[in-house]
């Protein structure tokens, strides 16, 4: 059966996400992901979050992928900074250790915010209640393509002493989306074939008795069936037998 290369996008929304606080804290339930620092009158508290995508029954070759997501509140308390950048990371942490509770494993926070970087983007302090997105870097292509059929994980730190609100739970359009435009290998049944590839020489037919399927779409579309433009009856009756003959598939 004939083959056709197609691209196409793929959209996908976390099968969990959440954040791990510099003391080890992560609550399973919780799907904030909220990322940055926060200074408090007494207190210092830093996040970094974490997001996980079911790639399960997907094949291909990966193009490119884009993260776009919603923050929320980019107060960083008493701090003065203004902006920071978030950055994602690859996470060696096992998953079922990832999206378990925790009150002190510090390990899992540092791994999200360090290792191989897949992009990052800037958020300044005006972008409070806005969406953002980051487009995947060459490793980050590589990681989503090894992950293919299974789950992809990935960390997500901000620097500068700023910090990113992240939304808890909701729907669309707040929860963060991952696009992944895929190349994929479509067999294409043997009639259709014909026709995606056997058109251009049924075009140059046409043309070559003087309709051509431009001027006849023209006709349709501007000339309102002005008889200057469209075939006649005796031109539609010449053209149909030559469509037959030329693609060998009945009309």
């Amino acid at each position: 059966m004939p083959i056709r290369c197609l691209a196409l996008p793929f959209i996908f929304n976390p099968s969990d996400r959440g954040w791990y606080s510099d003391e080890g804290q992560h609550v399973s339930t919780n799907e904030n992901y909220s990322a940055g620092f926060y200074y408090g009158s007494t207190a210092f508290t830093e996040w970094h979050n974490f997001f996980t995508f079911d790639l399960s029954g997907l094949s291909g070759n990966v193009n490119s992928a884009v993260f776009r997501f919603y923050v929320g509140n980019t107060d960083n308390g008493t701090h003065p900074s203004t902006n920071g950048f978030f950055s994602i990371y690859d996470v060696n942490t096992a998953l079922p250790a990832l999206l378990g509770d925790s009150t002190t494993d510090v390990s899992i926070f540092n791994d999200l915010g360090t290792g191989v970087n897949y992009g990052s983007v800037l958020i300044p302090d005006y972008a409070s209640y806005s969406f953002r997105e980051i487009t995947f870097n060459s490793e980050g292509i590589s990681a989503i393509y090894n992950s293919l059929g299974g789950s992809f994980v990935f960390g997500g730190a901000m620097d500068n002493d700023f910090r990113m609100g992240g939304g808890t739970g909701g729907t669309n359009p707040f929860v963060p989306i991952l696009t992944i435009d895929i190349t994929q290998s479509v067999p294409l049944p043997t009639t259709l074939f014909l026709i995606l590839y056997m058109l251009p020489l049924v075009n140059l037919t046409i043309k070559n008795i003087g309709v051509s399927l431009d001027s006849r779409i023209k006709c349709n579309t501007e000339f309102k069936g002005q008889s200057h433009c469209c075939p006649t009856k005796g031109e539609q009756k010449r053209l149909k037998p030559l469509l037959v003959d030329t693609m060998n598939v009945p009309l």
